[in-house]
């Protein structure tokens, strides 16, 4: 793989955890959905690439430490809101137990 192609992977990634963050920030469940979606496609489209020997190791090694950074702290926040939704289905799903139990 040329090292333009794995450094725009790189960025992609990158790209796609702002997403992530933004989509966390608005609090909007479907955005976050999409934003989580897209992550996972492109870091499955991530490639090993050798970078010792490139003119762009810094700017990839750059690119690798924000978005482990980033990826740090949306951990405990994209938790957060799946455990959320969790509870939220659950609570869903109690009170349509409720109402079949009264019916």
């Amino acid at each position: 793989m040329a090292v333009h192609d794995a450094l725009a992977r790189l960025q992609s990634l990158h790209d796609s955890l702002l997403a992530v963050k933004q989509a966390l920030a608005a609090s909007e469940d479907e955005a976050l959905l999409v934003a989580l979606a897209h992550y996972d496609e492109v870091a499955a489209a991530q490639l090993p690439m050798d970078w010792s020997a490139s003119p762009q190791r810094q700017q990839a090694v750059a690119l690798m430490t924000a978005s482990q950074s980033m990826l740090e702290e949306l951990m405990p926040l994209v938790r957060r809101a799946r455990d959320e939704s969790q509870a939220a289905l659950q609570n869903v799903h109690n009170a349509d137990k409720l109402n079949r139990a009264y019916r």
